[in-house]
């Protein structure tokens, strides 16, 4: 009986069904070293409930306030704490409009393009954690 090997290169959870990462679906902003938000995706401005027009040049504190006074470079890569926060689920506050904070994971991504260096940040809800 022969058997055939799974030669996806697309994720499968450990019930057999295809679980893709689908950046489209999660708020990404991509940082200067300054942490000021050069540009972000369409979920990213859904899910801040505004158009991404307003989102771009914002520093990254304003919808994050724990990363104030943070910075998010050190020796040309992402700030080693930040990373160990993000590598170990550690939950951030997203300032939403309104006033109302919600729970996020947030991940960070070395970019270099062009000689310059840039912070690539993936937002994560956390479902059902609300900061108290």
């Amino acid at each position: 009986m022969a058997t055939s090997l799974n030669t996806s290169t697309e994720p499968v959870s450990e019930f057999g069904n295809p679980t893709a990462f689908q950046e489209e679906e999660r708020a990404v902003l991509n940082l200067d070293v300054d942490g000021l938000i050069r540009s972000c995706n369409k979920a990213a401005a859904k899910l801040m409930e505004c158009p991404t027009s307003l989102l771009v040049w914002q520093h990254v504190s304003n919808i994050l306030p724990q990363l104030a006074g943070t910075k998010l470079m050190q020796d040309g890569h992402v700030n080693p704490r930040l990373r160990f926060l993000s590598r170990v689920g550690h939950r951030f506050e997203l300032a939403m409009p309104g006033g109302r904070y919600m729970s996020s994971r947030i991940f960070f991504n070395d970019l270099e393009n062009s000689g310059r260096h840039n912070v690539r940040l993936i937002i994560c809800l956390d479902d059902g954690h609300v900061p108290s």
